[in-house]
């Protein structure tokens, strides 16, 4: 965690980094304070992304949604659309936790990334 300034004085000019925690499941004791103390600090508009897969069970992904809720995630992100005939589960987690959602076209990530739109 300390770290977090260091690299954030080297990478001054960086617009992203992306840092990916795979293989917690938080539910061991103390895995979700570790997690949030091994965080970039939240002083630069840090944002976080939840990663989900969707050939993932339903309870999977909820379960592992409500453990992460606690390091207040920006937003989901659903992969491997490609290789599944079955998208209920973006319903259904929109149902779930009340969030909206939309196609990750290029042109809307373009924008995101570049801010063209504000």
């Amino acid at each position: 965690a300390k770290d977090w300034d260091v690299l954030e004085s080297k990478l001054d000019r960086i617009d992203h980094i992306l840092v990916d925690a795979p293989g917690f499941t938080l539910k061991g004791q103390g895995e979700a304070q570790w997690l949030k103390e091994m965080l970039p600090p939240s002083k630069h508009g840090r944002e976080l992304h939840l990663v989900q897969s969707i050939v993932a069970r339903d309870e999977d992904v909820m379960g592992l949604a409500e453990r992460y809720t606690e390091l207040n995630f920006n937003d989901v992100i659903f992969t491997r659309i490609d290789e599944s005939s079955r998208q209920g589960v973006m319903i259904n987690f929109q149902n779930h936790f009340k969030e909206d959602y939309e196609l990750a076209t290029k042109e809307r990530i373009i924008d995101l990334i570049f801010r063209i739109t504000g």
